[in-house]
């Protein structure tokens, strides 16, 4: 079992430094990394909903995930997988992380936001569920990889 003062040391050095240094800072102690992936066409797997019934297995882990985003352009974005119905995790993207000019650009395309396309990527970062309110459920991203946008017809 990890330690609280280990969880905030590598939450403070994944937000001061940049994913591959961190990950060779702790080459000896690695984080638990958990791969779960949403519903995408051409993916079995429907993990996401996994977290969604059991969020506080999660709690602090690094997990990567592949999942659809949704925003409104201007108050932040989500993600989610359809089948998990109203389940969705906020994302919380610093100016470091890898690959966020990446999902920028893909939510800038259009009309700004998701309203006009649909955008998939790999996030990679720390599940947090609210102490205040347990629905509220963030990841902070190190990562952003493999972001596919499709343009909505019509």
């Amino acid at each position: 079992m990890r330690g609280h003062r280990m969880n905030r040391t590598w939450v403070m050095m994944v937000r001061c430094f940049t994913f591959v240094f961190a990950v060779s800072v702790f080459w000896g102690i690695p984080p638990r990394v958990v791969t779960v992936a949403a519903q995408e066409p051409g993916l079995g797997k429907v993990a996401l909903c996994s977290v969604e019934k059991e969020p506080s297995k999660f709690d602090g882990d690094l997990i990567s995930v592949r999942a659809r985003v949704q925003s409104d352009g201007t108050h932040g974005a989500q993600i989610y997988d359809e089948l998990c119905g109203t389940f969705g995790v906020s994302l919380d993207v610093p100016d470091d992380a890898v690959g966020r000019d990446e999902l920028l650009s893909a939510l800038g395309r259009g009309v700004r936001g998701t309203r006009d396309k649909i955008i998939y990527g790999t996030f990679t970062g720390r599940f947090e569920l609210s102490s205040k309110n347990p629905s509220q459920r963030t990841l902070k991203i190190v990562r952003i990889e493999d972001v596919k946008v499709r343009m909505k017809k019509g």
